[in-house]
């Protein structure tokens, strides 16, 4: 699964460190982000980490990058949060399209599913496709970046609201033995 955001600093590094410590360390769910304008090397932005740390969330080891083709190649599932790396991602890989969503399209589809069933995480995308195929306006995640600590908690907020509909209603990814 890969997030990817405009510096990989803010929504997508947080979104990367949050469903990984979510998942567990014995998750087969390879969690990853990059951005489409990446400020590579740099660590999660001051005010995300912020927000970060109030949840114990460890991000020291972040290190944006550069998102490239053979990165989305190589992704499963790819979430985004704005319509200009919806287009990005599709411009740069067209194929990309059956397992690309947006983050908040995706929560919102699984939020409609009403009668407890779960997903599986390899079905995912389908059937978010299926119950909602094109990201609406409210599903895009605002860019919190130099907008000061009240824009970096409701960005962390959202996001962590769509990862927690997104877990609830997937079926837990098997685990890796160790």
């Amino acid at each position: 699964m890969l997030f990817v955001c405009t510096g990989n600093i803010c929504r997508s590094a947080f979104a990367e460190i949050l469903l990984r410590a979510r998942l567990g360390p014995h998750s087969t769910v390879d969690v990853s982000s990059a951005g489409t304008m990446a400020v590579v090397g740099h660590d999660l932005e001051q005010e995300m980490a912020a927000r970060a740390d109030l949840m114990d969330l460890p991000h020291a080891g972040h290190r944006a990058r550069q998102l490239t083709g053979r990165i989305l190649a190589g992704s499963d599932l790819v979430l985004v949060f704005e319509e200009h790396h919806y287009s990005w991602v599709l411009d740069e890989r067209p194929d990309t399209l059956p397992r690309l969503l947006a983050l908040g399209q995706a929560a919102a589809a699984l939020r409609s599913v009403v009668d407890g069933r779960r997903v599986p995480w390899e079905s995912l995308a389908d059937t978010v496709h299926a119950l909602r195929p094109e990201p609406q306006p409210v599903d895009w995640v605002t860019d919190p970046y130099r907008r000061g600590a009240q824009a970096a908690a409701h960005t962390a907020t959202r996001i962590t609201e769509d990862i927690g509909t997104i877990l609830a209603r997937v079926a837990p990814a098997p685990s890796r033995r160790s």
